[in-house]
């Protein structure tokens, strides 16, 4: 396993499982994908793990009651357990389809900003109380809940900050990473981004985050490498996968490189284009990885170099 290299992973909106539950299901999703194209991949991982700042509570792995807050109605489970996809009622699908076409309108929010107030304070609450400052659990907090879920990452990321590191930011999670590499109050440099299910090219998201001057948004100047934007067509919170056509580059001219993938997670026949564990285990997140997990040519060489000169000592060679 490189020790100067490590995965960092930060979950998204909603009650998650306890923290060292979710962080092996992302390891074992992970390594699902890594193995179809590496056989047996070795990585160091860590999670960001912030639920607990918006919930009193984890879900219960324990918990059979599927009508209780705490159940877990989506746990992880290898794709080969997977079967046929159950299909949704046309009509169902109809109204839904009406639906995102509302809430997802460009131009809707663009002229309307109360619209965009009120779809995020309706339909995401979590999101609403990030964006707008709100303390976290209860009202007498002085913290605001944003403050705090930002200092998790930002405290994980200078843990590791003499390591290279691959940040991979689930739905929400990559509004918050988004957030810190842009702010990147403590000199924190990543050399791989990968943003799965982002909501980052949603129009109600991006009247939220763009630059007010200028109206645009920009590459965070803190990736160094590579920023990879993976999402399932179907995914409606990650709609618009070609960042590229909205995100400036930065210093390095470094932008979003978007790809539709499949996503392939489902639970009881009932297919969920927006989990995590099915964007972790797709072979396009896996190829970014292993291609972060490689030697860089410099050092390699030297490795070489290194360890011939070492068996020509053996030899008595010059």
């Amino acid at each position: 396993m490189k020790k100067d290299k490590i995965i960092i992973g930060i979950h998204g909106l909603g009650n998650k499982p306890p923290a060292i539950l979710l962080e092996e299901w992302w390891r074992l999703a992970i390594t699902e994908g890594l193995t179809e194209i590496t056989g047996y991949p070795k990585f160091d991982f860590e999670m960001v793990y912030w639920a607990d700042i918006l919930n009193d509570r984890p879900l219960d792995p324990d918990e059979t009651d599927s009508d209780s807050d705490y159940f877990i109605k989506e746990k992880y489970i290898p794709a080969s357990n997977i079967h046929a996809q159950s299909q949704e009622d046309s009509m169902i699908q109809k109204i839904s389809d009406k639906f995102n076409d509302l809430i997802f309108n460009k131009k809707l929010h663009e002229n309307f900003p109360s619209v965009t107030d009120w779809v995020i304070k309706n339909f995401f609450s979590e999101l609403d109380i990030y964006l707008n400052g709100k303390p976290f659990l209860d009202e007498t907090s002085e913290l605001a809940a944003k403050d705090v879920i930002k200092n998790r990452l930002e405290t994980i990321l200078k843990q590791h900050k003499n390591k290279k590191i691959l940040l991979i930011a689930h739905s929400m999670g990559s509004i918050i990473a988004f957030d810190v590499l842009s702010e990147n109050k403590s000199g924190i440099t990543i050399n791989t981004f990968v943003t799965i299910g982002s909501p980052l090219g949603v129009p109600f998201i991006i009247e939220k985050i763009k630059n007010t001057k200028t109206g645009k948004l920009k590459t965070p100047d803190s990736i160094t490498n590579a920023w990879f934007n993976f999402a399932d067509p179907d995914d409606k919170l990650a709609v618009n996968y070609e960042l590229e056509k909205i995100f400036e580059p930065n210093k390095k001219g470094i932008r979003p490189q978007g790809q539709p993938v499949k996503n392939n997670y489902e639970m009881n026949g009932d297919p969920n284009p927006h989990k995590s564990f099915g964007y972790l285990r797709t072979p396009e997140l896996a190829f970014a990885i292993n291609q972060f997990m490689q030697p860089e040519k410099g050092k390699l060489e030297k490795w070489i170099r290194e360890k011939v000169n070492y068996i020509k000592t053996l030899f008595g060679k010059k």
